[in-house]
C-alpha cells in the first residue's frame, strides 16, 4: 500500500497533452504575466533603494540644520554689543558717549 512519492510527484506536474496545448495556446499571456512579475519585482527594488536614499537625506538635512542653529548661536553670542566692545577695546576704540548728530547737505 505504500505510495511512490516519486511517481506522484512526476503525475501531479506532468501536463498531457491537453495541458501542453492549453500553455502553447496562452504562451503570449504567460510572457505577459512574467513581464509583469519582472516589471513589479524592478518596482520593488526601486521604491525601496528611494526609501533609503530619502532617509539617508531626511539625517543628513537633520545634522546640518542642527550645525546651522549651533552656528547661528555662536554668531548672535559673538555679535553681542559687550562681546564687540570687548573685542574693539583691545585695539584702542571704546564707546563714545557724545550724542548722536546728523550731517546735513
Amino acid at each position: 500500500m505504500a505510495v511512490d512519492t516519486k511517481s506522484s510527484i512526476k503525475q501531479f506536474f506532468s501536463l498531457g497533452q491537453a495541458g501542453t496545448d492549453w500553455v502553447l495556446a496562452n504562451l503570449t499571456y504567460l510572457f505577459f504575466l512574467v513581464f509583469l512579475v519582472l516589471i513589479y519585482i524592478a518596482n520593488a527594488h526601486y521604491s525601496e533603494s528611494k526609501i533609503r536614499k530619502i532617509h539617508l537625506l531626511t539625517n543628513e538635512v537633520n545634522e546640518l540644520r542642527f550645525e546651522y542653529m549651533s552656528l547661528r548661536s555662536q554668531i548672535m553670542y559673538e555679535t553681542k554689543q559687550s562681546k564687540i566692545a570687548a573685542q574693539v577695546k583691545e585695539l584702542g576704540l571704546q564707546r563714545s558717549d557724545d550724542k548722536v548728530f546728523v550731517i546735513e547737505d
